[in-house]
């Protein structure tokens, strides 16, 4: 989670060039999970992806750990 904030701070932190002399303010939503050690990632993957969805819905610009 830690990481995962840092990142949304940091690119939140500097508008992005999007044209000559266009400045576009970013954020960023993150989904994160731990990987239970099941063969199949995709369980892990599944629930990194409802995260996501869940920050998108609860505002944007955050990051949601399932």
């Amino acid at each position: 989670r830690l990481f995962a904030e840092r990142l949304r701070h940091a690119v939140a932190k500097e508008p992005m060039l999007a044209a000559a002399d266009t400045l576009l303010n970013v954020t960023v939503s993150v989904g994160v999970t731990l990987h239970d050690g099941h063969p199949d990632y995709q369980r892990s993957m599944q629930r990194a992806d409802q995260a996501l969805y869940q920050a998108k819905r609860s505002g944007r610009d955050r990051v949601v750990v399932c």
